[in-house]
């Protein structure tokens, strides 16, 4: 499912991967560990990184 998203709709339209990538950063900025936590920012951030990282090595093959 991932290769079809990858090879039919983000590597076509890599535009698309801001939504994904502001889904996740919200999701990842909500985590809390004792008193500190991300916050949507830095959420968006490292799901932004994360996700054109994977989304690039797919493609490219390496």
């Amino acid at each position: 499912m991932i290769d079809f998203l990858n090879r039919d709709v983000f590597t076509p339209h890599p535009e698309l991967l801001v939504f994904p990538v502001v889904a996740f950063g919200f999701l990842i900025g909500r985590i809390r560990y004792r008193a500190i936590a991300l916050g949507a920012v830095t959420g968006c951030l490292v799901a932004g990184l994360v996700l054109a990282r994977s989304s690039r090595s797919r493609s490219t093959g390496r």
